[in-house]
């Protein structure tokens, strides 16, 4: 009978551990912010608007997962850059005031266990007034997605958020 007793312990134990195991896990990879934020800095000097772009590295790491068709792992995988720029240009738009799609220019990347930053930079014709911006980040994924570019052009402080909703909006100094 002891027997029994150590058994049923063992399983017990056994199984509390589990649930705890499944909890921690299920809460490392579910995040209560589906957001990203842009930090868009412009340098009249050199005609570009420069972009520091901080996202989540678990939910970028789905959408490269996705894009790939492969497993991808931020810190081990091959061709991640590639795959950065890859998912970056097709989700983060940005459209010259006569229409035409501006250039993203790659800088580079970090990542950390909380976040990941993308720094572009995108060359303007006349700087970010009446440009069409539109950042797609994660919204294949996340229903509840919002992307916000925080702008700085001299001393004037502006945003714009993009959500499932609200796709692209144009930058206005006026409003």
């Amino acid at each position: 009978m002891r027997t029994n007793v150590t058994t049923s312990m063992t399983v017990r134990d056994a199984l509390l551990t589990l649930s705890c195991l499944l909890v921690l896990s299920g809460s490392a990879l579910a995040h209560p912010r589906h957001t990203s934020i842009a930090e868009a800095e412009w340098n009249a000097k050199t005609g570009r608007l420069e972009i520091a772009l901080q996202v989540n590295p678990i939910d970028l790491e789905q959408a490269l997962r996705r894009m790939a068709d492969r497993p991808i792992d931020l810190d081990k995988s091959t061709g991640i850059e590639q795959l950065m720029q890859k998912y970056l240009a097709w989700s983060f738009i940005v459209k010259e005031a006569d229409g035409k799609q501006a250039k993203l220019v790659w800088v580079g990347y970090e990542v950390d266990l909380k976040d990941a930053w993308l720094y572009f930079e995108v060359p303007l014709k006349r700087g970010p007034e009446n440009v069409t911006f539109g950042s797609a980040f994660f919204l294949e994924l996340l229903l509840d997605q919002a992307n916000t570019i925080n702008f700085r052009v001299g001393k004037l402080r502006k945003s714009l958020t993009f959500t499932a909703d609200q796709l692209e909006s144009v930058f206005r100094a006026d409003r």
